[in-house]
This record gives structure tokens, sequence and C-alpha cells, in this order.
């Protein structure tokens, strides 16, 4: 896989938001105090996000579609800022190593990612009445709503600003509006996991025997997802090729029907020079017969001409046999 090449200034953008995102991460993270059964759950979302990355597909978009954002957006809903930015870089860590992308495109993620987590869940924080969750209400739901909102905007402002470097504005704005509708869509599918995997930690009697079945579930089902969407994809991609196969060979029948309209008038026209000159040989062989006939006629009067030039000469002679006698 070819490695794609970053400017200076791509650069150095790319090490200003892993300098901001991840700055911001350490400073935050320098001063945070978890329990360890946080600890664990922490440890827990940190490999789900990297086993659902794992499981993601792309569309025939190009488009890529994960559910990974259920880690982060779980943290948002029982942990600190702080922690939930630190899980949400480690699906990018993942996708990074496996597509061997380059350090600037990790650089650049690592720091969006981080923001996307560390801003997601303090306004989740801000508006939620309950933290951690402990049971779903509306205010709740309005909170992880803002949550998505801001996690979103935040990832298409830093995408759009990256490529309008490369691309220009329109261009930029184009590469992200082609992608709206599956990104914001697998955000907002992430969500419910994510109120299931923060309702069930918040229940302490049922907590570790529960979120383990359930992310068992939850796997399960993602792997389930990854390949009915690659069997959309590839039958999205057969009904392209079958269209396209048609509409070759509706050409290729146009182009056989003009050219056997094209064959047709030339036989015609072949057919009305074969009868144009079926006449002339006609109108020919008449003239022919005519000239023979006339050159027998005039063959004919040459005889004549010829007996009466002979009956002339001996005419002659005995003209002169009898001229010569009476001289």
């Amino acid at each position: 896989m070819a490695k794609v090449q970053y400017s200076p200034v791509r650069k150095a953008y790319s090490v200003l938001i892993a300098i901001v995102g991840l700055g911001i991460l350490g400073a935050g993270l320098s001063q945070e105090h978890l329990a360890p059964t946080d600890v664990l759950y922490a440890l827990i979302l940190a490999v789900l996000g990297v086993v659902l990355s794992a499981v993601g597909t792309i569309l025939s978009d190009g488009t890529y579609l994960g559910l990974e954002a259920t880690a982060y957006y779980a943290a948002m809903l029982s942990l600190s800022p702080w922690m939930t930015g630190l899980i949400a870089v480690w699906p990018n860590v993942r996708w990074a190593i496996v597509q061997k992308a380059t350090g600037w495109a990790l650089f650049r993620n690592s720091g969006m990612y981080a923001l996307m987590g560390i801003a997601g869940a303090t306004v989740y924080k801000l508006i939620a009445d309950q933290q951690p969750l402990q049971g779903i209400t509306l205010r709740n739901v309005a909170a992880l709503i803002a949550a998505l909102l801001v996690v979103r905007l935040i990832n298409d402002l830093v995408l759009i600003v990256n490529n309008m470097i490369t691309s220009g504005w329109r261009e930029a704005w184009r590469k992200v509006r082609a992608t709206w509708r599956a990104a914001w869509g697998a955000e907002a599918l992430a969500c419910l996991p994510a109120l299931l995997t923060a309702l069930l930690y918040s229940q302490a009697t049922i907590r570790w025997p529960g979120l383990v079945l359930w992310l068992l579930l939850l796997a399960a089902g993602a792997i389930a997802l990854q390949a009915l969407v690659r069997t959309r994809v590839e039958v999205t991609r057969r009904l392209a090729e079958l269209s396209t196969a048609n509409a070759h060979m509706t050409e290729h029948n146009a182009l056989e029907a003009a050219l056997a309209g094209r064959l047709s008038a030339a036989s015609v026209d072949l057919a009305g020079y074969a009868s144009r000159l079926a006449t002339a040989l006609l109108q020919q062989h008449t003239a022919v017969t005519q000239i023979t006939s006339t050159v027998e006629e005039l063959a004919q009067q040459a005889r004549y001409i010829a007996d009466a030039a002979g009956a002339v000469d001996s005419t002659s002679e005995a003209a002169l046999v009898t001229a010569g006698r009476g001289q």
C-alpha cells in the first residue's frame, strides 16, 4: 500500500493536532485517580474499541463503517473525559498499524480522537443529571446526543482543514459531505450499545458477568453486521458490474442495429445498381444486335455492288472485244 505524501504544511498541521489533543489528554490523565474497578472497566472498553474497529468494513463509496465508537461513548457515560479520550485513541492506533499509515496520519488522528473523546465526555457531563449513568432519562439521552454532535463536528472540522490544505475548500467540503450519511449513521448506531454497556456497569450485582456476556454478544453482532455489510457491498458491486455490462450490451445492440441499417441501405443501392446494369447490358445487347444486322446488310449490299461491278466489267470487256472487231 503506497503511503500518502504529506506536504510541510500538512505535517505541521498533523503535529499541531497531536500536540493539542494529546497534550490536553496527558495533562488531564496526570491528575486522574481511578478506582481499581474503573481501571479494569477502562481496559475492557479499550480492548472492545480495538476489537470492534477490527471488524469494521469499507462501504462501496469508500466510507469506513465500524462500531468502535461504542467504546468511547460508553466511557463518556461512565468515566471521566480524560479516560474517554484515552480509550478513543486506541482504535486509531490499531488502524494505523494495520493500514501501515504514515506517522503524520497517526499523529493527526490520535490528537483528533483524543479531542473528540474529551470534548464529547465534557459536554455529556455538563448536561447529564447522572454521572456515571445510573438509568436512562430524557436529559441523559439529550446529553448523549449533544456529545455525539460535538464528536462528529470535531471530526469533520479536522478532516475539512486537512483536505483543504491539499485540494482547496470546495473539494474538502465535497469529500466530507460525501461521507456524512454513513459516518453520522455509524456514530449514532454506536450509541445504543454504549448505553447498554454503561447501564450494565452501573449495576453492581450483575456488573462483571452481565458485562462479559453482553460484550460477547456485542462482538458477535458486530461480526454479523460486518458480514452483512460486506455482502451488501459485494451485491452492490456485482449489480453495478451487471448494469455496466447491460449498458455495453445495449450500446453494442445499437451499433449492430445501425450496421444492419447501413447494410440494408447498401443492399438496396446494390440492387438498384444491378438493375441499372442489367438494363444497360440489355440496351448494349440490343445495340450490338442492331449493329450486327446493319453490318450484315452492308456486307450484302457490298456483295451486290461487287456482283454489279463484275457484270459491268464483263460488259466492258465484251464491248471492247466488239469494238476491236469493228475496228
